[in-house]
């Protein structure tokens, strides 16, 4: 496209309606996701989450998916968010700031929604620094230090497996939850109790020896088995180790009998039966 004969005039009024259309893009985007959601269409498709149907599927950076996300359920609860988002008055960042702000504020209190509609109000038109200033002083107001750094790819994927380990303890994968809980069981570490050796186990028990977990989230490659249409989950959050053959139907603790689930697929009511 050869834009240098144009006039600028007409180069900026081109420019403002494709941005005024970008929006208009944004926000149905938002709303095919909801939809994608409620019918729980990730699933349908082998995904674990939403978010890696959007990075995986949609092709989303993390960031990308996140912010979609966090603002789509916004959405949900206040509906008149996407016509802001469309109007220009809320940024995606914006609104999506604020709801992972409602979100952590909800473990402590419920929020009500006309508060989550006053706060939003309170963002029109403002800067991504103005808006996480405003979130921070009236839900963060304790001082905290920011710290930033580079990773390699191979410390990203080892923090992603310690995700994947430590979600039943930071389900929401908060990468400051995260190390706070690998620096405290450093920490504790030599005042662990020793170990007890391993005794045989005579009875028949639910009970599944740590070697043969090992080798189970070993041979998974510490990723879940589900497959739907030929598509392998992706995911490595909140992993467990699962009988094909349910315990209570007399399924043994062999290897070839377990597999490695998130809790996607036993959660959605689907047939978690590796095909």
């Amino acid at each position: 496209m050869d834009l240098s004969k144009k006039k600028n005039h007409e180069l900026l009024a081109e420019l403002k309606d494709l941005t005024r259309q970008e929006r208009l893009i944004v926000t149905r985007v938002l709303l095919y996701l909801q939809e994608v959601e409620k019918r729980k269409l990730f699933l349908e498709e082998g995904y674990s989450s939403l978010f890696a149907f959007c990075t995986e599927f949609l092709l989303y950076t993390p960031a990308e998916a996140q912010v979609r996300i966090e603002a789509m359920r916004l959405g949900k609860e206040i509906p008149e968010v996407f016509e802001k988002i469309k109007e220009g008055k809320v940024s995606l960042s914006n609104a999506a700031e604020a709801q992972g702000h409602f979100r952590r504020e909800e473990k402590k209190r419920v929020v009500p929604k006309a508060e989550k509609e006053e706060v939003l109000e309170s963002l029109y038109d403002c800067t991504t620094r103005e808006a996480e200033k405003k979130l921070n002083e009236r839900y963060d107001p304790e001082a905290k230090v920011k710290l930033s750094f580079y990773a390699s790819p191979e410390l990203l994927e080892k923090l992603e497996k310690c995700k994947g380990l430590l979600a039943h303890q930071n389900y929401e994968g908060d990468l400051a939850k995260l190390i706070e809980i690998l620096a405290d069981k450093a920490l504790k570490a030599d005042d662990a109790p020793p170990r007890r050796a391993p005794q045989a186990q005579e009875n028949r028990t639910r009970h599944i020896p740590k070697a043969t977990e090992r080798l189970v989230w070993k041979r998974a490659n510490h990723q879940c088995e589900y497959e739907k249409n030929g598509k392998r989950c992706t995911s490595k959050h909140a992993l467990e180790v699962d009988h094909i053959v349910e315990y209570a139907k007399g399924g043994s603790n062999k290897p070839e009998n377990l597999r490695l689930l998130c809790s996607a697929p036993l959660l959605s009511g689907l047939n978690p039966k590796i095909e």
